[in-house]
């Protein structure tokens, strides 16, 4: 858990350790949990600069020991998991205060302080990572506010010519200048530049902080999504908002009619079905639902109209939870794919601020069918498609789905024979894995625009079901599985791997079949036609590797034994006893082979 650790006491202990002085917690010996505490008007260790800000005023100090006033329009923070810590991006409403009519920082005095000494400017601007020579311009775009929570940053005080980072909460009501996108740059106490936060998951807090100071009550200021033409901000005196635009100082400003607006109710919209509708200033948010089956390719469709004064920003996902944001421009039409898993299905809302402007609203959707099932292939064993021998699969990965699992129910003595393409439209490659019983047969990534062909021999025993997966995207794929029966020795079907499988063999001339893989050999019995016998065997010249070849007598005794090269053929003479049962094997492989036996030429 995180802890508060009095300032008082701190020192008291370093000195009966023997200390000189309190190491301030820029140093870099300081434990990166540690966070300094630093309360409204206090410039900290080794300030940059006097204060850039007038001393706060009664009602200021009143709202940071007490916040605002009651009724006041607060923001909405959200949390953070991993830290506990509250969080929202800079844009929303109300994260920051200040009052009408008055300047709450000086960034001109900071510009121009810093122009005059070249050495804490080159410090400055190497933190916010811009050039010296640019500073005026960078702090001309800074705006000044007040924030409304004690919030978490990265102070950097000025040691010895260089920046000293501390990790720091600056107190409620603290003056500070935002950047466009509402991310704290610069405490006004101390002219001190910041950067966000580097929150580790246990920090203990140093200081004499404050009373009420609450670790959950701790802020983390995220960027917003794209930059800020305008903040609208908290009045710490009158509990209202009013809008301040991005880089203004405080002065010509007027209420925010609008902020004090109710949120319109949500609208329940039909799917496929175009909604024309507007924000204004009197509603300054829209809210639609939407029921969407899970498995859905949802395509949200937005024209914002060239006379509209701004831009639109657009949110979906389940109330409370956005999926996926974007913005749109005046006079553009923008459109955003989102795909659904099987079991994502229920009530979405697209929620739409910013403008004022006027749009053009369509959430179109479409139920994948992959398959040819009419519906999104499930992710575990209980939802997986089945599909057939020779189906042509296609189907979609993206966004929420992710995984699509298939089966197929396998014969013994087949071929599989794969052939599997990716899209060139599509994003990225997806991953193909074939699995049975818990054995790999094929696991290959295929990228945009890719074709593949596989094949393997299944064995005797290969008569389970075959799993089928297609993860990562997001892919348009396709794929094609086809178990095309064996025909060995002229026989429909695998010649078995053992002798008391063997298959009998009526025509020696021309015995032709394939071995490989799963299936591991092919026995042949045959009846020895003369006493010299000449074995002939030919390798397909498109086979994967050599074969093998052995006759066995029946005592187990060889006769012959030689292995075949793809595209070559061989000859081998052997004695054998007219009438008796010999076996021909062959193995190894996978290979397409043609044998003979015959007898053999004479002298």
């Amino acid at each position: 858990g995180k802890r508060i650790i009095i300032g008082v006491i701190v020192v008291v202990a370093l000195a009966a350790a023997g200390f000189a002085a309190l190491t301030f917690l820029g140093d870099d010996e300081a434990s990166a949990s540690e966070v300094t505490l630093e309360s409204i008007g206090d410039a900290g260790q080794n300030p940059y600069t006097d204060s850039l800000a007038p001393a706060p005023s009664a009602s200021l100090s009143d709202f940071a020991e007490n916040g605002a006033p009651e009724g006041a329009q607060l923001a909405d923070f959200g949390t953070d998991e991993g830290s506990g810590y509250r969080t929202a991006d800079g844009g929303v409403p109300g994260v920051f205060g200040g009052t009408l009519d008055e300047e709450s920082c000086d960034a001109g005095q900071l510009a121009e302080f810093l122009e005059g000494e070249p050495d804490k400017a080159a410090a400055w601007a190497s933190v916010l990572e811009i050039d010296p020579a640019d500073i005026g311009d960078y702090v001309d775009r800074l705006t000044p506010i007040n924030l409304t929570a004690d919030t978490r940053v990265l102070n950097h005080g000025y040691v010895d010519g260089e920046p000293a980072p501390r990790e720091s909460v600056l107190q409620r009501g603290s003056a500070v200048l935002v950047d466009t996108r509402g991310v704290p740059r610069v405490n006004c106490y101390s002219g001190n530049p910041l950067r966000e936060p580097e929150v580790v998951g246990d920090e203990d807090f140093a200081g004499d902080g404050w009373d009420g100071f609450s670790e959950t009550e701790v802020l983390v200021v995220r960027q917003a999504p794209s930059e800020l033409g305008e903040f609208e901000l908290l009045d710490y005196e009158t509990g209202e908002r009013f809008r301040r635009p991005a880089g203004a100082a405080g002065d010509d400003e007027e209420p925010d009619d609008t902020a004090t607006q109710e949120i319109g109710e949500d609208r329940e919209i039909e799917p496929n079905t175009l909604v024309e509708d507007q924000i204004t200033e009197a509603r300054p948010e829209a809210r639609y639902t939407v029921e969407i089956p899970g498995g859905a390719i949802i395509t949200l469709s937005v024209a914002n109209e060239r006379e509209s004064l701004r831009a639109l920003h657009l949110a979906i996902g389940i109330p409370g939870e956005p999926l996926d944001t974007f913005r749109v421009s005046p006079g553009v039409e923008e459109e955003l794919t989102y795909v659904l898993d099987h079991d994502a299905g229920g009530i979405y809302e697209v929620v739409i601020t910013e403008g004022p402007a006027a749009f053009a609203l369509e959430v179109g959707v479409e139920v994948q069918d992959e398959a040819g099932s009419g519906g999104d292939a499930g992710d575990d064993v209980s939802t997986a498609l089945e599909i057939g021998s020779g189906d042509d699969v296609v189907g979609l990965l993206g966004s929420g789905d992710r995984t699509d699992l298939y089966t197929l129910e396998l014969e013994p003595g087949t071929e599989l024979q794969l052939t599997t393409s990716n899209e060139r439209t599509s994003e990225r490659a997806f991953l193909l894995q074939l699995r049975t019983e818990g054995d790999g047969l094929f696991s290959e990534r295929i990228a945009p625009g890719e074709e593949l062909e596989f094949s393997v021999l299944l064995g005797p025993d290969d008569d389970g079901i075959l799993d089928i997966s297609v993860e990562e995207g997001p892919a348009d794929y396709a794929f094609a599985i086809e178990l095309v029966p064996q025909a060995d020795g002229g026989q429909d079907g695998d010649a078995g791997s053992e002798l008391a499988d063997g298959r009998e063999l009526t025509d020696l001339a021309e015995i032709v079949g394939t071995v490989g893989n799963r299936d591991d050999a092919d026995v042949f019995l045959f009846e020895a036609p003369g006493p010299a016998l000449q074995l002939t065997a030919s390798n397909a010249a498109d086979s994967d590797r050599a074969y093998l070849v052995r006759v066995v007598a029946a005592d187990g005794s060889g006769e012959a034994s030689f292995r075949v090269a793809p595209g070559a053929t061989e000859t081998e003479d052997f004695e054998a006893e007219p009438g008796t049962q010999y076996q021909l094997v062959v193995s190894e492989g996978p290979a397409a082979y043609t044998i003979g036996i015959a007898p053999a030429p004479v002298g």
